[in-house]
């Protein structure tokens, strides 16, 4: 590899090796002051910009059906429950308690338009990535400041077969999500350089830093191209 490959490779290794990168956390400060020292390395000063938020933090979420529990996590800017959840029978259409299935992506509308409906106390929303690669997709929450409707579970879509099977048998469920909103901060990393040409307007070069778990393999490349510009 080229010395560019090996200190772009070094670069995702070592934001790999940080943790969950989840907006706000400890994990996500010490992530920010890493980067703003890489950042200082190539001899541009960089420039730590905080904000506060409310985060929310995830406490027990499930779904209780034919005397399995299936854990999942909240739908960031939907309804929570309390730790008594929400009772009642799950369908695919008429019931109380609606399982929705997709990916966040294409599922979307249909989610979004069962949440401002009024007609379900919960929703399950069994994910997939695009491409219906079963696994844990959660949803970015495009309404985070004013979230809205009925708490929506997001549940694994290994289950997706199963949890099928029980909504249209009309299964008796227990639905479970719990979270709670936290004040916190978190910081954005900046650095100016100058260009050429100061009489044209500024290039903006941004990329997201926070994100879902480790996230490495979409948030690295990203990262990389950011740092390019800076030497």
């Amino acid at each position: 590899m080229t010395s560019i490959d090996d200190r772009i490779s070094r670069h995702i290794r070592e934001y790999d090796g940080q943790g969950w990168h989840r907006t706000g956390t400890t994990v996500d400060l010490e992530s920010a002051h890493w980067l703003a020292g890489l950042v200082e390395e190539v001899g541009v000063e960089p420039v730590l910009e905080s904000f506060t938020l409310d985060r929310v933090v995830p406490g027990e979420s499930y779904i209780e059906v034919s005397g399995r529990r299936i854990d999942g996590l909240p739908l960031f800017d939907g309804g929570f429950t309390g730790a008594e959840g929400v009772h009642g029978q799950m369908g695919r259409h008429d019931a109380k308690i609606m399982l929705v299935e997709g990916s966040p992506i294409l599922a979307a509308e249909a989610l979004d338009d069962a949440r401002r409906s009024g007609n379900y106390r919960a929703l399950v929303f069994v994910t997939n990535s695009i491409g219906s690669v079963p696994g844990l997709a959660p949803r970015n929450a495009p309404d985070f400041t004013e979230p809205f409707g009925p708490p929506v579970l997001q549940v694994n879509g290994v289950e997706h077969e199963s949890l099928v099977e029980q909504a249209d048998a009309g299964a008796s469920v227990r639905v479970v999500v719990q979270a709670e909103r936290r004040p916190g901060e978190a910081v954005n990393v900046a650095a100016e350089i100058q260009g050429q040409d100061r009489d044209l307007p500024p290039l903006v070069v941004m990329t997201p830093r926070s994100g879902w778990w480790e996230i490495a393999a979409e948030r690295g490349g990203g990262i990389a191209c950011w740092l390019k510009p800076c030497g």
